[in-house]
C-alpha cells in the first residue's frame, strides 16, 4: 500500500468529480444514516453513553458561527453517533464493510463542526467509503468478516476527518501509521453477546481521530512495516493480504456497491425477514386474522452459506434475556418477529416488547429449521465473484496459506458443510445432502468453470487488482426461501435479493425513502420526510450542511 498516494488522493477528491451514480449513492447513504441515528439515539444505552465521550463527563461543546448555536465537537459526537447507527443493525454497508458508521458519521460531525458544505461532506464520506472498503477487501481472506473488520473504521475516520480539515498529505500519511500501529479487532463474544457491540466502530473512530490529532501536533511516525505482510497488518489481519484492493482509486468506486437495509438485522437475515413478512401477509389474507405463535407448526428456511455461518458464529454467545443483538444475528428469531409482527422494524426490537413476548418468540424460533441451500450460495457467489473478479485472488493464495484459510473457514463455520441447524442445535446433515438436487449441481458446475479460468490466470502469474472489477454489476443474492405450515395450511415465500441490496428489483432510493419516513414517524418529527430526502438528493454541492439538515439537527445532536 502506497500510503502517500492514498493520502494525496483522499485530500484531492472533489465531490463535483464523482460519477453521477456514485454521488447519488453517497447522498442516499447520508439520508439512511440520519434515519439510523434517529432510531438509535432513542435507545437508553446509547443516550446514557453520550457523556462518556468527553473527559469531564459531559460532551464538550463549542460555539459556532451559526446563529450562536452550540454544537458538540466532532471527536465527541462521531463515536457516539456510531453507537446509535450500529445499535439495531439497521444500517447500510458496502460489499467489503459497514463503512458508514465511520465514513458518514465522521464526515457529518466534522462538516457541522466546520460549517462545511454538502460537497465537502460528500467528498469526505466517499473518500472514507473507498478507503475503509478497500481495507475490508485487503483482509477478505482472513479470520475476520463483515462487521468484525473494525480496523476499517480507523481508515474511515482518518479519511473523512482529514478531507474535511484539508490536512497536509504528510500529516495524513503519518496518521495512518500511528492509527494502525495498534489496530483494533473485535472478539466474537463482545459482538454477538452482551451490549459491547455498540462500541465496535466507536473505539476505532476515537483512535483514528486521536491519531490524526497527534500527527498534526507532533512528528511521531510509525514504521511503514505496520502495513506489511511480514509482521504487520497483512500478517495479523489476513491469511493472504490482497494489496490489489488499493488499486484503482478514482477509477473503481466501491461506493457503487452500497446496500441499505430495509429491516434491522444482519445483512444475512434480511432476505429471511422479507420472506417471513410475506408469509405473515399471506396468512392474514387466507385466514382473515393476524398470525399468533400457536399457529406456527414448522418452518423450513433454505438459505445461503453466509446465513448458516452467521448462525455458527453467534450461537455460542447467546444466552440471558432476549435482546436486539440476539435477534439481529439469529435467522430463526428474525423469522419469528416478522411472522408475529408482519414486519421487522426498530420498534419490534424495543427491550420492553422483547421482554413481554420472549416466550412466544423463542417458541416460534424453535420451530424454524435453517438449511444450507448450495444452489443459493452458488448464485450469491456468482453475483459477487464474477463482477468483482475475486477469483484472481487465487494468485495471492499459495500452499500453506490456502490450506490455513480453508481450515479456518470450516473450523469456524461447520454448519456450512453439515447443512444448517434449528434455533439452537445443528442438524446432523451429511455434506452430501447439499448436492441432492440438480440445481445445486448446475450452480456448482458454473462456479467450477469460473475457478478453472481463474486457475489458468494464476498460472500466468495474475494477482488480484480491484482495478479489473465492475462494482456496479454486483448482485448480492443473499437469498432465503421459506416453506411453512401455519395452522394446518402450507405457505411459501421467497426473497432472492434483499430490497436495498445491489441487484435488487426495488430501487435503492425507494428503500431509503421508506426508511426515512418510518424513522421520522417513530421520532415524532414534524418535518416532511419526502421533502427531506428530496432536498438531500437535489441540493447543490455548495449548500451548507447545517442549512440542509434543518429541523433534523435537534433530534440528532
Amino acid at each position: 500500500m502506497d500510503t502517500r498516494h492514498v493520502a494525496e488522493w483522499i485530500l484531492g477528491l472533489d465531490a463535483a468529480a464523482l460519477p453521477p451514480g456514485t454521488g447519488e449513492r453517497a447522498r442516499l447513504q447520508l439520508a439512511s444514516t440520519v434515519a439510523s441515528l434517529l432510531d438509535g439515539l432513542r435507545l437508553p444505552a446509547v443516550a446514557a453513553a453520550r457523556a462518556a465521550w468527553s473527559p469531564g463527563g459531559t460532551a464538550p461543546r463549542k460555539r459556532t458561527a451559526h446563529k450562536g448555536a452550540d454544537s458538540a465537537s466532532a471527536e465527541a459526537l462521531a463515536p457516539w453517533w456510531s453507537m446509535a447507527t450500529i445499535a439495531l443493525d439497521h444500517d447500510d454497508y458496502l460489499l467489503f464493510g459497514h463503512t458508514g458508521h465511520s465514513a458518514v458519521n465522521v464526515a457529518l460531525a466534522c462538516a457541522l463542526e466546520r460549517e462545511a458544505t454538502l460537497g465537502e461532506l460528500l467528498a469526505g464520506a466517499v473518500a472514507a467509503n473507498e478507503l475503509a472498503g478497500r481495507w475490508g477487501g485487503f483482509a477478505l481472506v482472513g479470520p475476520h468478516n463483515g462487521q468484525m473488520w473494525t480496523h476499517i473504521h480507523l481508515g474511515g475516520a482518518l479519511a473523512a476527518a482529514a478531507r474535511l480539515a484539508h490536512d497536509d498529505a504528510d500529516v495524513l500519511e503519518r496518521a495512518f501509521g500511528l492509527a494502525f500501529a495498534s489496530p483494533p479487532f473485535l472478539l466474537p463474544p463482545s459482538f454477538f453477546g452482551g451490549s459491547a457491540k455498540l462500541l465496535a466502530a466507536a473505539w476505532p473512530i476515537r483512535q483514528g481521530l486521536q491519531a490524526l490529532r497527534l500527527a498534526r501536533a507532533t512528528d511521531l511516525a510509525a514504521h511503514p512495516g505496520v502495513f506489511g505482510a511480514e509482521d504487520g497488518l497483512g500478517r495479523h489481519f489476513a491469511h493472504a493480504p490482497l494489496d490489489g484492493f488499493f488499486d484503482g482509486l478514482g477509477e473503481v468506486w466501491l461506493t457503487d456497491t452500497l446496500a441499505v437495509k430495509r429491516v434491522p438485522g444482519c445483512a444475512y437475515v434480511s432476505a429471511a425477514a422479507e420472506a417471513a413478512s410475506v408469509l405473515s401477509r399471506q396468512f392474514r389474507e387466507a385466514k382473515g386474522r393476524p398470525l399468533v405463535a400457536a399457529d406456527v407448526e414448522k418452518v423450513d428456511l433454505a438459505t445461503t452459506a453466509l446465513t448458516v455461518a452467521m448462525e455458527d458464529a453467534a450461537r455460542p454467545w447467546r444466552g440471558g434475556p432476549l435482546s436486539a443483538v440476539e435477534v439481529n444475528f439469529s435467522a430463526p428469531l428474525t423469522v419469528a418477529v416478522a411472522l408475529l409482527d408482519g414486519a421487522v422494524e426498530p420498534k419490534s426490537l424495543e427491550a420492553a416488547r422483547l421482554k413481554r413476548d420472549e416466550g412466544d418468540l423463542r417458541a416460534v424460533a424453535g420451530r424454524v429449521a435453517v438449511r444450507h441451500d448450495l444452489a443459493r450460495t452458488m448464485r450469491l457467489v456468482d453475483g459477487v465473484v464474477r463482477p468483482m473478479e475475486l477469483l484472481d485472488a487465487l494468485g495471492d493464495l499459495h500452499g500453506e496459506v490456502a490450506r490455513k484459510a480453508g481450515w479456518d473457514l470450516f473450523k469456524r463455520y461447520p454448519g456450512v458443510l453439515r447443512g444448517g441447524g434449528t434455533g439452537e442445535a445443528t442438524l446432523p446433515h451429511s455434506p452430501f445432502e447439499l448436492f441432492k438436487d440438480r440445481r445445486s449441481l448446475d450452480a456448482l458446475r458454473s462456479v467450477g468453470q469460473l475457478v478453472k479460468s481463474a486457475l489458468g490466470r494464476r498460472g500466468e502469474g495474475a494477482r488480484y487488482s480491484v482495478r479489473n472489477a465492475r462494482p456496479g454489476d454486483v448482485r448480492f443474492a443473499a437469498s432465503a426461501g421459506l416453506l411453512a405450515t401455519l395452522a394446518g395450511e402450507v405457505f411459501q415465500a421467497e426473497c432472492e435479493v434483499p430490497p436495498g441490496a445491489p441487484g435488487a428489483g426495488l430501487d435503492l432510493s425507494a428503500v431509503v425513502r421508506e426508511k426515512v419516513a418510518r424513522a421520522f414517524r417513530d421520532a415524532a418529527l414534524e418535518a416532511d420526510p419526502e421533502e427531506f430526502v428530496g432536498r438531500l438528493l437535489g441540493a447543490p454541492l455548495e449548500t451548507p450542511v447545517r442549512e440542509l439538515l434543518g429541523a433534523v439537527l435537534p433530534a440528532i445532536g
